[in-house]
């Protein structure tokens, strides 16, 4: 297994570049083919107003988010301009339909697909949660790009954060190719029971064991979980240790529950400061 194709979605100029970067290196490591994915959304229709008025607004939003829609495409190109990897650009304007519905068509069809940390700032496309919905929809590992720092190298030393769970089992197999070609892997479990387990069993030393056999370098760390959440102790964990990658399973629990009660996935949309590969 290899990631062969991987679709970079980019809904923001202003982070393209590092989008793209982040695609182009993981696309190094394994030859990739590089799809660049913007989706130019429809003009709502304006509240009530006088005709001439309506016609005005609409036309004055639509050249904006055509510009923007340019913007992204120079970005892209402007980013990979020099580079010997191959790639192409998609732009899909005034989609019929739900903007992440669309970027999921497109999504199942590659190996990989690469987005931005949600962050509805200063965008001009909505929704600002698409990768959130994409990693849940599309079947496909979902690598996502932190909104600060630029990533040259992606994988030379990952941390796999491993609870049992078929989330995590997935995301641990949908990495494959990158652990097997890290320099180092480390399969992070937390001891939310601070040394109070008295089982033997050393947790995530069984997928260690079976990811060793594809080659993979693996060691077993079982930290305690110090912080408020596990999201925070694996950066935590990630930025002690030198670690370019976090590879987790994505909502355990049902999304929405972890909207309104919290949990380690929507934790991570906000906490990351590396870029996770999550599957769900």
């Amino acid at each position: 297994m290899s990631y062969k194709t991987i679709l970079a979605y980019l809904n923001a100029s202003r982070r393209t570049p590092e989008v793209t970067r982040a695609a182009a290196a993981v696309a190094r490591q394994f030859g990739s083919h590089i799809i660049g994915l913007s989706i130019v959304p429809r003009v709502p229709p304006p509240p009530a107003t006088y005709a001439d008025a309506a016609g005005q607004i609409v036309a004055m939003q639509k050249r904006a988010l055509d510009e923007e829609g340019q913007r992204v495409e120079d970005a892209f190109r402007r980013t990979l301009e020099g580079s010997d990897l191959k790639s192409e650009w998609r732009q899909v304007k005034e989609p019929r339909g739900l903007i992440e519905t669309i970027v999921c068509e497109h999504a199942r069809a590659a190996d990989l697909v690469v987005v931005g940390q949600p962050d509805n700032s200063d965008d001009i496309y909505p929704p600002g949660d698409v990768g959130e919905v994409v990693m849940m929809e599309c079947g496909r590992p979902v690598l996502v790009v932190p909104r600060k720092g630029s990533f040259e190298e992606i994988g030379r030393a990952i941390a796999l954060a491993y609870d049992g769970s078929r989330e995590a089992a997935r995301a641990a197999f949908d990495a494959l190719p990158l652990l097997a070609g890290a320099r180092e892997v480390h399969v992070v479990t937390f001891d939310t029971l601070k040394g109070r387990n008295q089982d033997r069993v050393i947790p995530g030393a069984e997928i260690a064991t079976t990811l060793t056999r594809h080659g993979v370098n693996c060691k077993v760390a079982n930290p305690m979980a110090v912080r408020s959440g596990i999201a925070d102790d694996l950066m935590a964990y990630a930025g002690a240790q030198s670690l370019d990658l976090v590879v987790m399973g994505g909502y355990g629990h049902a999304r929405w529950s972890e909207i309104v009660f919290g949990g380690a996935t929507r934790d991570m949309f906000s906490v990351m400061s590396v870029p996770v590969l999550m599957s769900h």
